[in-house]
């Protein structure tokens, strides 16, 4: 499944999701990590909503999620609480439908927050309401980014090469750098990938961008003298085999032995 940026997607992640290192500060909230993604955006950016849902409630705060909002959403069968912290302003009440993409909200700085950004959070629900993830340490949130709908992300995009992990672990990172591209999981050795895009980045490294509906994956085939997974090229056409030659008629072959004798004939006038 995937949703819509909350923000501009050009907008700088400023926290991910989890252990980070701010982590700590969360366990006055009785976390073990931070609970959402953080945009670092500028007071009265636009804040848009990530499915179609019903907001549940507005509610200002001195604290917290200072002025923030709540949706239920629901999409391809699934619930979700949406929650946008620290804005300056809603733009919508509760009780009212809104559509993915729609503007709902200005950021700003309210609660407990260090600057201007947006906290965008999202518990799965069951179809009551309640949290699917009561007891995991994030008050039921789950981290978001992989339904984001990332730039570039095409489930009907060719398959180039396959690439098998050749590492005992390969590092799968969000953009194709290294160490900056953000960690976002790992393969194992023998595993096997479709890549849909193969770049060079600086003199010594080669990347992957994994085929993938829900999130942009890269993995780092060749590091210097290292190679990390051994890839093989995809042909992109496939090639029919010619049909059998049918075998001819007595009156074709006939036909055949005819003109081969008038063109012998000919020859001799």
């Amino acid at each position: 499944m995937r949703i819509n940026y909350p923000v501009d997607e050009n907008a700088t992640i400023s926290q991910y999701f989890g252990i980070t290192p701010w982590a700590s500060t969360y366990k006055q909230f009785g976390l073990i990590g931070h609970n959402g993604i953080d945009w670092a955006v500028a007071t009265g950016s636009s804040i848009y909503a990530c499915m179609d849902g019903v907001v549940s409630e507005v509610k200002k705060e001195p604290t917290g999620y200072g002025t923030h909002l709540k949706i239920r959403h629901e999409k391809d069968g699934q619930y979700f609480l949406g929650i946008y912290g620290h804005l300056k302003e809603a733009l919508v009440c509760a009780g009212e439908t809104v559509k993915a993409g729609q503007v709902i909200a200005r950021s700003n700085n309210t609660g407990f927050s260090t600057g201007p950004h947006l906290h965008f959070e999202l518990r799965p629900l069951d179809a009551a309401g309640n949290k699917l993830c009561p007891g995991n340490g994030y008050d039921g949130a789950v981290d978001p980014y992989p339904m984001l709908v990332g730039k570039g992300i095409d489930p009907d995009e060719t398959v180039i090469a396959k690439a098998t992990v050749a590492a005992n672990a390969l590092n799968v990172r969000a953009t194709p750098e290294y160490p900056d591209g953000r960690l976002i999981g790992s393969y194992l050795r023998g595993a096997t990938v479709d890549l849909v895009e193969l770049v060079t980045v600086g003199t010594s490294q080669q990347w992957g961008r994994v085929k993938k509906a829900q999130r942009t994956e890269w993995i780092c085939v060749q590091f210097g003298e290292s190679t990390l997974a051994t890839v093989v090229s995809v042909s992109t056409e496939t090639q029919e085999p010619p049909p059998p030659a049918s075998e001819p008629s007595d009156a074709e072959k006939l036909a055949l032995v005819w003109a081969d004798y008038l063109e012998r004939m000919s020859e001799k006038v």
